[in-house]
């Protein structure tokens, strides 16, 4: 065989073992994340935290204690969340998939739609809507998989650090592709294959999740209970930038799929 045509067979080989290694390694996440199967979706989700917030390079960040609620309901999207930030104020932030509204507690709700002077709080509603259900689709990781998406795998494992204090966790990394989304890159773990880090690009920021302190949390009932792998510690960053820091004490402090009330998106009457 000509030394071109012999080169040209080894690289089709190789990408095409790069494939299959890419579908395994999925395979191998989506069963220690779901090990009673997938979920088939997430139709709410709860949580409370401690959350660390970055503002400006260089300063101290905002601490206290976060409690969010998100809901789906076909097209609509309703999200709730109280920050009360040590030292300072109890804010609420909420849609009912109507309304946007901003109040601190024990005050009247303001409707961030009906005033321009609100359009930093309304940005931030938005943002915090998005970056909920970004984070949700990574406890999915079966739902990144389907028609016209493509998984390809580095070949070489890297290192990064997770924990506290921080060790040397070894990752693969693997990206997924569909035409008109940016590519995801997943880093998932060579030994115990939980997700470890999600990463793409958006208008030229690159956006990362970072997850630790993994634990086995429960959803549902019935016929639709499911344990499912979640991160007790969130990072998200941009551009390298420390955004927000979140830390759940357990794992059970995370409630998916257990039937919120609409009221739970509404400001107090």
């Amino acid at each position: 065989m000509p030394q071109r045509y012999l080169l040209l067979s080894i690289l089709l080989c190789g990408t095409v073992l790069a494939q299959v290694d890419a579908a395994a390694v999925l395979a191998s996440a989506i069963k220690a994340q779901c090990p009673d199967g997938a979920l088939s979706s997430i139709a709410d989700f709860e949580a409370e935290l401690a959350v660390s917030i970055y503002e400006k390079e260089g300063a101290a960040p905002k601490t206290g204690k976060c409690h969010q609620w998100w809901q789906k309901d076909g097209t609509k999207r309703r999200y709730h969340r109280q920050l009360a930030v040590s030292g300072g104020k109890t804010t609420h932030l909420a849609t009912d998939g109507l309304r946007m509204l901003l109040w601190e507690e024990g005050g009247k709700a303001q409707d961030l739609l009906a005033d321009p002077a609100l359009k930093e709080d309304l940005k931030t509603l938005r943002d915090e809507i998005r970056r909920t259900e970004e984070l949700l689709d990574t406890f999915m990781l079966s739902k990144l998989d389907g028609a016209g998406v493509t998984w390809t795998l580095n070949p070489l494992p890297k290192t990064v650090l997770r924990g506290e204090p921080a060790v040397p966790v070894n990752v693969r990394v693997l990206t997924r592709s569909l035409k008109d989304s940016p590519d995801l890159v997943l880093e998932i773990g060579v030994d115990d294959q939980r997700l470890y880090g999600v990463e793409r690009q958006i208008k030229g920021v690159r956006q990362n999740f970072l997850f630790d302190f993994h634990g086995l949390a429960s959803t549902g009932s019935g016929a639709d209970a499911r344990r499912v792998l979640l991160p007790q510690r969130v990072e998200y960053r941009e551009d390298g930038a420390l955004k927000f820091q979140a830390n759940a004490k357990r794992v059970n402090v995370f409630k998916l799929n257990s039937g919120l009330d609409a009221k739970a998106f509404s400001p107090p009457e």
